[in-house]
């Protein structure tokens, strides 16, 4: 049987958000705190629901990330799947992960809000394709812009339909935690939600 595994990475394979504990890694502990006080205003808009997600998130890559040379952020993504990602990883998620990668004709497919630049490592290294966000670069330098849509909610399925035809699997399984992923709701056949938990 054709199937098609698609997983959540933040908070549903990963225990905490690696957005945050991505910048951590690159900027230190001082600085991700005294900037995440400075973006608290947007930040208090979006939990508001007064700016879209897309909106919060530039504003937050903008601070951390405008202006690095992404060579050299690409360099800082593999240190941290090295020294820091795998201690988030759930076991059982993993392990889940394991088994259908284990699966004759079954593709595993991790679709993230996060940045392909952090993710990418991790999900290359264990085998498993990748959709996720895409930060715009001027001249090899992060602008702090998206590239393109924000992988979240029906972005994220339309997504992973540009990349994948549905249609072609005799099963699609999704795994998510958050109220975006709820747009593969109905879509697929089988959707786990908080699966790990």
């Amino acid at each position: 049987m054709k199937t098609l595994a698609i997983f959540d990475f933040d908070g549903t394979i990963t225990t905490r958000d690696t957005l945050l504990e991505f910048t951590k890694f690159v900027r230190g502990k001082r600085t991700f705190y005294v900037g995440m006080l400075l973006l608290s205003p947007a930040l208090i808009l979006y939990k508001l629901k007064l700016i879209p997600n897309w909106k919060a998130k530039e504003y937050y890559l903008s601070y951390f990330f405008g202006g690095m040379n992404h060579t050299d952020l690409e360099e800082k993504a593999r240190e941290f799947t090295k020294n820091r990602l795998e201690s988030l990883i759930r076991p059982k998620a993993l392990q889940q992960l394991e088994d259908y990668k284990a699966q004759p004709d079954t593709t595993v497919l991790i679709a993230t809000a996060s940045a392909t630049t952090w993710v990418a490592p991790w999900a290359e290294s264990h085998r498993f394709e990748i959709v996720g966000t895409s930060l715009e670069l001027n001249d090899g330098h992060v602008t702090g812009k998206i590239h393109g849509k924000n992988c979240y909610g029906q972005a994220k399925l339309e997504a992973v339909r540009g990349r994948f035809d549905l249609s072609a699997y005799d099963e699609v399984h999704f795994y998510g935690d958050s109220s975006g992923d709820r747009a593969f709701e109905g879509v697929v056949a089988r959707f786990f939600y908080r699966h790990f938990e």
